[in-house]
């Protein structure tokens, strides 16, 4: 019962994300921010629900570890949007790259396992379907 509420709920957050940001992008610039959030939440559900609750695992092998440095983002696409809502700026500046060091930093250390074969990765995806403690015996690059 319960992946049969998440995965629509992530595309409705999806569906949400795309409407906020073709409707408000003339008025408010800063809802690109939230945009970005909201499809990179939509994403990490169906990933958590597809490796709790079953699924396809081909999905599953492109999703879990090729999109962990964007989950990186997400608090900071809030934080930027935020700031755009209480000032006029919603534009970046050069200190504003300091934002973006974790996903810098996750992107740099996955990598390796981006240039690995798609047979290596539906195994270990394979593998962790049902069974989310064989997560922790593969090194992704997490921070």
């Amino acid at each position: 019962m319960t992946v049969s509420i998440i995965i629509p709920s992530a595309l409705l957050i999806l569906l949400l994300a795309i409407m906020l940001c073709v409707r408000n992008l003339k008025t408010n610039p800063g809802t690109v921010f939230i945009s970005m959030a909201l499809l990179i939440i939509s994403i990490r559900m169906v990933s958590y629900s597809i490796g709790n609750f079953g699924g396809p695992v081909w999905l599953f092998a492109v999703i879990t570890n090729n999109f962990l440095p964007f989950y990186y983002l997400i608090p900071v696409f809030f934080y930027f949007y935020v700031r755009g809502s209480f000032t006029s700026r919603t534009f970046l500046v050069k200190k504003d790259i300091f934002h973006f060091l974790p996903f810098i930093i996750s992107f740099i250390s996955v990598l390796p396992y981006l240039f690995t074969g798609f047979e290596h990765k539906m195994e270990i995806a394979g593998r962790m379907i049902y069974n989310y403690y064989e997560f922790s015996r593969y090194d992704f690059g997490n921070l």
